[in-house]
């Protein structure tokens, strides 16, 4: 299935198929916004199809999809992409399709509902070695519907968490730890039955 990023009303992003990961990079080197003046390829430092601070994209780039372009077409993802930042705030629908997937980097913020049907999470290049219980990577204001796949890191899950609006990375437990939680619960069980 191609990326594809929807805006169904304003103030709403919903975003499906996006390979979201945990990637060590570089601050963003230019703000640019989308026109798809020249044609919908998103590629490397080739095609003049952006403005703002450059009209071409290069990696690490944060990158806006609002109503700047008049190209309806779906954005041609050429290769693979590593953007800074991405943000869609549009009246309109985006579409992602193309050979290579969007990897968004860090923590991804979403206006609200998110849609992740047929994604995929995928992490790579964490520079430094997972050590915290929790890893937040999206947070999303509105609804979010379906859950993407993809493999977490060894020893993690993704865990959605609908309450807290946040779809995030999260220890598994040692095989020795789950087994003392399952002991002292079984222990409280006992005793309460003793109570009674």
């Amino acid at each position: 299935m191609s990326p594809r990023l929807n805006h169904a009303r304003p103030g709403a992003v919903l975003a499906a198929a996006l390979t979201l990961g945990l990637i060590a990079g570089a601050a963003s080197a230019a703000s640019i916004a989308w026109t798809g003046g020249v044609n919908a390829d998103w590629d490397i430092n080739a095609t003049a199809n952006w403005t703002g601070d450059a009209t071409v994209y290069n990696e690490g780039d944060a990158v806006t999809f609002d109503d700047t372009s008049a190209n309806p077409d779906a954005v041609s993802l050429t290769t693979t992409l590593n953007p800074g930042s991405v943000t869609v705030d549009a009246g309109r629908d985006y579409a992602f399709g193309g050979a290579g997937p969007l990897t968004l980097q860090g923590v991804n913020a979403f206006t609200g509902d998110v849609d992740l049907d047929g994604g995929l999470f995928g992490f790579s290049q964490y520079g430094a070695a997972l050590t915290e219980e929790s890893y937040v990577f999206l947070s999303y204001t509105g609804a979010r519907t379906g859950a993407a796949g993809g493999a977490a890191p060894v020893g993690y899950a993704v865990a959605y968490d609908d309450a807290a609006k946040t779809v995030s990375l999260v220890a598994i437990p040692e095989p020795s730890t789950l087994s003392l939680l399952i002991l002292g619960l079984a222990l409280v069980a006992v005793r309460a039955r003793r109570r009674a």
